[in-house]
């Protein structure tokens, strides 16, 4: 029995352009995420600490972030989940995001 794997098939292709269709509208989402989360926030009333309940990502974290500033990934991510109305995993700690 032979233990190597199988060569991929010539006729197996990638779709390059779909991709890169895919990887410009995630960077059009990330780019863009800032205004939607405090768009998202003020249309829905909530307050800053509010949104910290609602996505586990630390107060100063979200008005770093809502001011353009960089943000660790994990809070990027909890952010993406929460605009997109995902279902967030509770982090260890209660937080997304380490606020120090």
């Amino acid at each position: 029995m032979n233990s190597h794997q199988p060569r991929p098939s010539a006729q197996a292709s990638v779709d390059v352009r779909g991709d890169l269709a895919d990887y410009e509208e995630i960077v059009q989402i990330v780019e863009h995420l800032p205004l939607l989360v405090r768009e998202k926030r003020r249309r829905m009333r909530l307050s800053l600490r509010d949104v910290e309940q609602l996505s586990g990502v630390g107060y100063s974290t979200l008005s770093r972030f809502e001011r353009g500033e960089t943000v660790q990934a994990s809070a990027l991510v909890a952010l993406l989940r929460w605009v997109g109305g995902l279902a967030i995993p509770p982090a260890r700690d209660g937080h997304a995001t380490d606020d120090s």
